[in-house]
């Protein structure tokens, strides 16, 4: 009895921790952070073994710093970031918000240490660009090149993201950056032109994508195949096109390719079926042009359905926090951190869609979409000045 007791009092009391945790998410969705610290605290005081207790509490301070600029949630937002490593030192999301927060109280050096503690077990691009960032302020230009270049290298994706050009510094030296993740492949003459390829793809540079490919001979459609085709597509070309794709498509890149020419040529109806079994085989881009398809035929509430699905707002995954603490998270970048890498082609979905609720006069709906897209990407200059624009409305 004596010991049905005691597990019934610890049960209790790891039920009164858990039912504060979650209402620091309840107050949070609120936007009261001060409510969120304070249920956090209390979480974390009833149960200080559970290390993700003091992670949650630490990520809630770092956003109220960032709200507020107080340097009492400053220190204690390092404080505990350093409390929990300490008794969990798994280095990844909440040791790189650790050196976000230490950049930010004047700490370069440790901060620059952490994150390359950080980015040695967890080679994540964003850990990379925010690496870099740091080199960029310090004023060392060559080891934030070499930064920047891994992140690009890992994730070609990002070169699409305005934060490249937001200083003229960084967008002056834009080809060393691409210099520097060229000359980390092991083969860096045709993998290199190939990801040059990808990084104008990216930006929607269609000239430089010309000029790097060349004169299109037989070989060139070979080798750059899959370049010339989205250019083509792109430029509006279907002619060239339809000549590099194979008639019946085996894969969710051709089902695309298809769908995306059929659409060109106004075969809605062999769109539709090309781009849905795309869709299924796993390409999310096919929903943009799955919703500019019923756009056009003027169905707006399935148009509308299709740009939603299309853009997945950044996650955390709580894998490791399911596994290890048995319970989501909320672990999550801290604000502190630069948080970036979706340009308007990566956004396109979401700005086709944000732009339908503008012609429907569903403004706030409009800038719900484009706020999320620049929690995001605040270098999306896009949404900022859709955002601006309606705002300003607002106050007219």
């Amino acid at each position: 009895m004596a010991l049905l007791v005691i597990y019934a009092a610890g049960f209790v009391w790891i039920t009164r921790a858990d039912l504060r945790f979650q209402r620091s998410f309840q107050a949070e969705q609120v936007n009261n952070l001060s409510e969120a610290v304070a249920e956090a605290t209390s979480s974390q005081a009833l149960d200080s073994n559970l290390a993700l207790r003091t992670f949650r509490l630490a990520l809630l301070e770092a956003r109220l710093t960032a709200q507020t600029d107080s340097s009492d949630a400053l220190d204690a937002a390092i404080e505990h970031y350093r409390a929990g490593l300490q008794q969990e030192p798994i280095l990844g999301t909440n040791s790189a918000n650790l050196a976000g927060l230490l950049w930010q109280q004047g700490q370069a050096d440790e901060a620059i240490a952490t994150l390359q503690r950080t980015v040695a077990v967890k080679d994540d691009p964003l850990y990379w660009v925010n690496l870099g960032y740091f080199w960029e302020q310090s004023g060392d230009w060559d080891a934030a090149s070499l930064a920047y270049g891994r992140a690009l290298l890992r994730s070609p994706g990002l070169a699409g993201s305005g934060f490249w050009q937001a200083s003229s510094e960084r967008a002056a030296r834009w080809p060393d950056f691409v210099d520097a993740a060229v000359s980390l492949l092991e083969d860096n003459s045709q993998s290199g032109q190939k990801l040059r390829l990808n990084f104008a793809l990216a930006q929607d540079d269609l000239k430089a994508v010309e000029n790097l490919i060349g004169p299109v001979s037989t070989a060139a459609e070979k080798q750059y195949q899959t370049e010339l085709t989205e250019l083509y597509l792109r430029q509006g070309q279907p002619e060239q096109v339809e000549a590099l794709l194979a008639p019946n498509p085996d894969s969710a890149q051709d089902y695309f390719w298809w769908g995306w020419l059929k659409l060109q040529q106004a075969d809605y109806v062999a769109a539709e079926k090309l781009l849905k079994t795309a869709i299924f085989l796993g390409n999310q881009r096919a929903y943009y042009y799955l919703g500019q398809l019923y756009e056009q035929q003027r169905d707006l509430a399935a148009a509308e359905e299709a740009y939603r699905r299309g853009f997945s707002p950044r996650t955390i995954a709580e894998d490791i926090a399911v596994t290890i603490y048995g319970r989501p998270g909320g672990i999550d970048l801290a604000p502190q951190l630069l948080r970036m890498g979706v340009g308007p082609r990566q956004a396109q979905s979401w700005l086709a869609l944000a732009r339908l609720y503008e012609a429907q006069q569903r403004y706030d709906e409009a800038k719900r979409i484009y706020t999320i897209l620049l929690i995001e990407d605040p270098f999306l200059s896009v949404a900022r000045e859709r955002l601006d624009l309606l705002n300003g409305a607002d106050g007219d």
